[in-house]
């Protein structure tokens, strides 16, 4: 099949195409109607004072004459004002609007009579410093109480009825705008906000700058809430942010990943810049993939998708990059114990183009040597290794017009390491001399996009992105031995290589129409093609001077997925809100085609101004997943598509939660869901996943599960001690025909109880603060053994139910102490604290050992921690 490496070329060029469609994209440069003008005119008409501006502002006033006639001689003053303010005082008494659309040509009509007077404000809200997008920045006219906020590209369209006066716009962080509107005509502006500089206005008294934003379902953060929590090695990271919530957890110590509402690490759709990316680890889950210096926010959804996120059950993780300064040179470079990264960002061209870079790695595999030789232990003796990562993060922008931007994105992130084993032998009874072996290990993820963000007018943005996303692994085993020399052997050598991964091709469509007073309509269209690869084992050996060499599973497996929908967002009334759609997924694979109807829907009622209730219904469907259950025993992901045997996941998932403001201090949130899920995957007992080309998809069960839980969450935003405290009681069970007797089990991340609590405060007045995580876990569910036989000198082990025994608690407190200064606009912070504070050896596997006699049979089980303390610090130069 060679079909799919076309699919790649007609995916970019279907987005090439694209960029020809629509109005003409025009020229760069300053936007006229910000310009700042001072007249006196007296004893002129309405077009000589339209000449007289057109001179001074370098613009063109397109109109016809006759929307002037008989104009009178008139007195026009104006002082440092905008000219879209000077062109509103101008025009009104005329009933004339004007129509900016880019260039220097400023278009003049008669405003049309209609029943109801409404005007649309719309266009981008930026950081006065930088130029970066601010995503959810409120734009909002206290006159009417309407308002909306800006989308994940920092764009909003608002319409106003005429009788608007005050317009606000305000974003966590920085200072707001207040201004008074006499504009009764559509206008595209660009706000920008001032942010803060007051560190110690920002980190310790103002009320008003909360970093921390909880919406029904959603949290929500930005770069300095994610570096408020403690780090980890001196490192904030994103995936930890999140894994201290209520209703979250981490799939354990050492593994990656996040177990959401009782799903599988698997079942969480993780987008940067809006591209899925399969892994989201590194160092098997100590650090998540992406350096949080280049992330601009972070929203993680529980539950009330949107109709826009497809492809997952239980979560979405949309991770939004920064674009980069688009007036000056600005960089980070983070130094610590292991760890150490650099960004850089500027304007390529000043106010029109930006960038921004990223790199980090590890130094792990320069300390391994050190460690091993001062250990002086002599089972190392014989061991040498070393394991790395980095990752890469770069992304451009060009603003084409004051309506175009083209964005190119590329991630990369690698993991690689080696355990070698080396041993002489000087018996001279043995015919065995030297014995080698080797292991490696490398996983890399990739992600690429190019995109284009066009307003295709003052109601309608679209968005459209082509690009492509990796995931694959690499696991070689090599074993060398040398045997006493003889005519016919003296060297042996076995190597064998598995390889797994999957490459995904998309192109996808988004329009946000906002063409109605009470509706938001999104819609849009996205095309998959994936390629699996799930697995390759290649094998060679020389043995007797001779070399042996097979391949198996050579055998890749191609889908087409298409997804289409839309939602309205409509505003019933100002105290009810009702966002409803529709998702319609279709993946053919082989001779097999799936179609599912996935419904959205979510409900927000208003109480008061401090209390509302929302209520959501959602429906998903996953067309892969993670292998259950790797029988080969490697610490990777191997994920496996749907096939014609293996169906979609499903699920359906109800919550409702309850949230209130008990004062401007404390606010308040009860959340209760319930889930159900079915086509879910175990692997059969006694199998395991071979690297064949025959049916491997025979190897599994299907069966049910289910979920439910209570989420209680307060949280203080504001003073100099800030933080929140939460509780989560739930249950997670699988039920499976073929096991454990077709009765219920725990899900293996079930976890009835945990307890977060995060708190950050002052530590002196002299800019030192601290903070702190506490997190408890009920223990993870395991199947052991319930007794131990040993018959013809062969053990036996006795089982009966699934998960039938728990490991004890997990819990650790993380402290991290920072102090931040400026010093010649360079801002440097020190940070150090340490990771399990109190050094609590939390298990992450269960090992077992037996006493046999003939008259009794005795088992005991013993846990195997990984992490004690973790001591760290930091330094952080900002620029």
């Amino acid at each position: 099949m060679i079909y799919h490496h076309k699919l790649s070329n007609i995916i970019i060029l279907i987005f090439v195409l694209t960029l020809n469609i629509g109005n003409k994209i025009f020229a760069q440069q300053q936007n006229p109607l910000d310009k700042i003008l001072t007249i006196n005119l007296k004893n002129r008409n309405i077009k000589e004072i339209l000449k007289h501006l057109q001179g001074k502002a370098k613009v063109s006033f397109n109109y016809k004459s006759s929307i002037f006639t008989n104009e009178p001689l008139t007195e026009f003053t104006a002082e440092n004002e905008k000219l879209s303010e000077i062109l509103i005082k101008l025009l009104k008494p005329y009933n004339v609007e004007f129509k900016y659309f880019g260039g220097n040509s400023i278009i003049l009509k008669p405003i049309k009579k209609r029943n109801s007077q409404y005007f649309t404000i719309s266009g981008y809200v930026f950081d006065q410093t930088s130029g970066e997008k601010l995503i959810g920045a409120s734009v909002y006219c206290h006159y009417n109480k309407r308002g909306t906020y800006t989308n994940d590209l920092g764009f909003f369209t608002l319409i106003l009825p005429n009788d608007s006066i005050f317009l606000e716009v305000k974003y966590v962080g920085y200072k707001n705008i207040s201004e008074k509107s006499y504009n009764r005509a559509n206008t595209f502006r660009f706000f920008k906000l001032e942010p803060h500089t007051n560190l110690k206005e920002i980190e310790v008294t103002d009320e008003k700058q909360s970093k921390f934003e909880q919406k029904p379902n959603s949290i929500f953060y930005n770069l300095r809430a994610i570096k408020d929590l403690p780090a980890f090695m001196g490192e904030p990271d994103v995936l930890r942010a999140v894994q201290i919530l209520p209703g979250v957890q981490s799939s354990g110590e050492s593994a990656g990943g996040l177990n959401v509402r009782g799903g599988g690490s698997d079942q969480n759709l993780v987008l940067i810049d809006g591209v899925p990316v399969y892994n989201i680890v590194h160092v098997f889950g100590l650090f998540s993939i992406i350096n949080p210096v280049a992330v601009n926010s972070v929203e993680l959804i529980k539950g009330g998708f949107s109709a826009k996120y497809n492809g997952r059950l239980s979560s979405i993780l949309d991770i939004k990059l920064k674009d980069g300064n688009y007036y000056k040179l600005a960089g980070n470079v983070n130094i610590g114990m292991f760890l150490s990264s650099i960004t850089l960002q500027g304007p390529l061209v000043k106010n029109k183009s930006s960038f921004i870079a990223s790199f980090r790695r590890t130094y792990f595999d320069a300390f391994y040597q050190p460690f091993q030789y001062f250990s002086n232990r002599k089972s190392l003796k014989n061991y040498s290794g070393w394991y790395y990562f980095y990752d890469i993060v770069a992304k451009a922008n060009y603003k084409i017009g004051n309506r175009d931007k083209i964005t190119i994105s590329f991630f990369r992130g690698i993991d690689r390491g080696k355990i070698s084993e080396k041993q002489i032998f000087s018996d001279t009874v043995e015919n065995l001399l030297k014995h080698e072996h080797n292991k490696q290990l490398r996983w890399n993820t990739l992600m690429s996009n190019l995109r284009w963000d066009r307003v295709l007018t003052d109601k309608i943005f679209m968005v459209n992105t082509a690009g492509i996303t990796k995931y694959d692994t690499k696991f070689e085993d090599e074993i060398l031995w040398e045997t006493k020399p003889k005519p016919e052997q003296d060297f042996s050598h076995v190597k064998y290589t598995q390889t797994s991964g999957n490459t995904d091709y998309f192109f996808n469509s988004v329009f946000e129409i906002n063409s109605f007073i009470k509706h938001k309509i999104v819609t849009g269209v996205e095309l998959i093609y994936h390629d699996f690869n799930t697995g390759t084992l290649d094998y060679s050996t020389i043995f007797n001077k001779n070399e042996y060499d097979t391949s198996l599973g050579k055998k890749n497996i191609y889908s087409f997925e298409k997804i289409l929908f839309i939602e309205d967002n409509w505003k019933i009334s100002p105290r009810l809100f009702l966002n409803c759609g529709m998702s319609i997924n279709s993946i053919a694979v082989k001779n097999k085609e799936y179609l599912k109807i996935q419904p959205r829907l979510s409900l927000n009622f208003a109480f008061s101004k401090k209390a509302f209730i929302n209520v959501s219904y959602t429906k998903m469907q996953q067309n892969l997943q993670v292998l259950p259950n790797n029988g080969v025993g490697l610490p990777i992901d191997i994920w496996i598509p749907v096939t014609e045997k293996l169906k979609p996941q499903l699920s359906e998932q109800s919550t409702i939660g309850i949230f209130y403001s008990v004062n401007r201090h404390y606010r308040l949130s009860l959340e209760s869901y319930i889930k159900f899920m079915q086509n879910l995957v175990e692997i059969k007992e006694g199998e395991y996943f071979v690297f064949g080309g025959f049916e491997w998809d025979n190897s599994f069960y299907t069966g049910k599960g289910f979920s439910r839980g209570v989420e209680i969450m307060i949280e203080k935003q504001t003073g100099k001690v800030r933080g929140w405290l939460g509780y989560s009681l739930s249950k997670s069970e699988r039920i499976f025909e073929n096991i454990n007797n077709g009765k219920s089990f725990p899900f293996k991340y079930d976890r009835r109880h945990q307890i977060s609590a995060f708190m950050k405060f002052p530590l002196t007045k002299k800019k030192w603060n601290a903070s702190l995580s506490w997190i408890y876990t009920t223990g993870s569910p395991i199947t052991v053994p319930s007794s131990v036989y040993k018959i013809d000198n062969k053990i036996y082990y006795e089982f009966t139910d699934r998960n039938n025994e728990r490991m004890t608690a997990y819990h650790r407190m993380d402290v991290s102490i920072s102090k931040s200064k400026i010093y010649k606009n360079r801002k440097r912070t020190l940070n150090f604290g340490a990771y399990n504070i109190y050094s609590h050896l939390n298990p992450v596997f269960v090992s077992t050992n037996y006493l046999l006699s003939s008259d009794k049979s005795k088992l005991t089980f013993y846990e195997v921690g990984l992490l004690p303390i973790i001591p760290y610090i930091s330094y952080e130069i900002s620029f």
